[in-house]
């Protein structure tokens, strides 16, 4: 990792990570990697203007929260933050780039703004930010290191003809589910709270099965995150909603497949499932169509 170094006013410092920069850009936006390599708490809203928080504590066993928003994003070079201190008048920008380095990538850090303090307390400040910043890039090279041995992630978008709090009910009630998808689907809508998604003769194949998990994060219209476990260990799923015109972009991820052949699988069943999923609650929301169930005698095995 290289020293950090000041470039005007700035602090920059930056690291190789052994991943290309589509995989190495979730490290910065997945609610479940960011707590592994920044902290527990952190929370960044992967959209221009959404929040960020950062919650830790000073040598005196303080509680202090640092605060943001996402001034700029694009995936998968750019991600520039506002960040203040709860004793800063004003903030200041930190940005994150990654540019492909052959199959690795290059992640730096530049921290700049730091003109509304007098020198006394830059020069105080200024060690403190080279050091937190290189700690916090030598964990996400030794996270990304540890990763190997995962697959990389499922990612589907659609655009949907339906204002963004339509399209998060159907993600994030168990009504919502059962108008358009499952059968018997059990939703406590908060961190924390449960989910347990039901198919019953579902399908060409007529499939009964459910699986569930924990609701990471319920930002109503904005976001829907919950873990599930199709395969060997839990998966994250991760659904953003952002408002276009009188409408809704939908991006679904899920992450977190080991890499072994069986998980394999079913990353490509989820795969394939969740473009099926987004097409069928794209036809539901715009034209009222649901799959309907298929007859007993025209049901065909495809497992």
């Amino acid at each position: 990792m290289g020293t950090p170094e000041p470039s005007g006013d700035a602090v920059t410092t930056s690291v190789s990570l052994n991943r290309p920069c589509s995989e190495a850009w979730r490290y910065l936006i997945d609610p479940v990697k960011i707590p592994q390599w920044w902290g527990d708490g952190v929370r960044l809203e992967p959209r221009v203007g959404g929040r960020f928080e950062e919650p830790w504590r000073d040598e005196r066993g303080e509680l202090h929260t640092t605060t943001g928003q996402v001034l700029a994003l694009d995936e998968p070079n750019l991600l520039r933050l506002s960040w203040q201190e709860d004793d800063w008048d004003e903030p200041n920008q930190v940005t994150f780039r990654l540019a492909s380095d052959g199959d690795r990538c290059r992640l730096e850090v530049r921290h700049e703004g730091w003109d509304q303090f007098d020198s006394e307390r830059v020069a105080k400040l200024r060690p403190q930010f080279e050091s937190g910043w290189r700690d916090l890039l030598s964990s996400i090279a030794a996270l990304a290191e540890q990763d190997d041995s995962e697959l990389p992630p499922i990612v589907h978008r659609t655009y949907i003809e339906a204002p963004p709090d339509k399209v998060y009910d159907m993600f994030a009630t168990a009504e919502g589910w059962d108008s358009w998808f499952t059968q018997g689907t059990t939703i406590d809508p908060r961190p924390g709270g449960s989910l347990q998604l039901r198919w019953v003769h579902f399908g060409a194949g007529r499939w009964t099965t459910e699986d569930g998990g924990t609701v990471l994060i319920a930002d109503p219209p904005r976001r829907f995150c919950f873990q599930w476990t199709p395969g060997s260990k839990p998966t994250t799923v991760d659904l953003l909603l952002t408002p276009a015109g009188s409408g809704t972009q939908v991006l679904v991820t899920e992450s977190g497949y080991p890499r072994n052949d069986p998980d394999l699988k079913s990353l490509i069943d989820c795969a394939a499932g969740w473009g099926e999923a987004l097409t069928l609650v794209k036809f539901f929301l715009e034209e009222g169509v649901t799959y309907g169930e298929v007859p007993r005698d025209a049901a065909t095995d495809l497992s």
